[in-house]
């Protein structure tokens, strides 16, 4: 079931305004057992989402983001909150937000970086936002579609 109501919340994506042009989401561990298994499921149905929508996607390793947003590849959650809390939202509400938000400024400047080096420029590129896939530019916190599958069972609607 768990899987039949990612996949319809993954659907109803599809209808939003705006619809969502980029899809990025933590790279799914490969540590043996059931939560393996489910995090490798839930990856899988990302990817065949995004084929079957022309949506493109993207996925980013725990360990790359930790040093991104900290300056440390083992950072614990308590100080991926506290550095998302004290850059883009003081409100924020748990380890599964700031990693969400986490998620969608890393795409940012990854895909800032890829365009601006296939533009040939040496400037910094425009933001995400403003360059491709949404009509206007957000802060993190107002993102349209970041995914975090490892905390993914407490966020899909019944």
């Amino acid at each position: 079931m768990t899987y039949l109501r990612f996949n319809r919340w993954l659907e109803d994506l599809v209808g939003a305004d705006p619809r969502p042009g980029l899809v990025v989401f933590e790279q799914a561990h490969h540590r043996g057992g059931a939560a393996t298994e489910v995090a490798a499921g839930f990856s899988t149905r990302v990817l065949e989402f995004c084929a079957r929508h022309a949506i493109e996607h993207a996925s980013v390793h725990t360990a790359t983001l930790k040093k991104f947003a900290t300056g440390h590849g083992n950072a614990d959650k308590g100080a991926m909150i506290d550095e998302a809390r004290r850059r883009f939202k003081p409100d924020l509400e748990d380890d599964n937000e700031a990693d969400a938000v986490w998620i969608l400024e890393w795409a940012r400047r990854e895909f800032e970086t890829q365009q601006a080096v296939e533009r040939g420029e040496s400037a910094a590129p425009p933001r995400l936002a403003e360059a491709r896939h949404f009509s206007e530019p957000r802060r993190p916190d107002e993102a349209d579609v970041s995914l975090r599958l490892e905390g993914a069972f407490g966020h899909i609607p019944s």
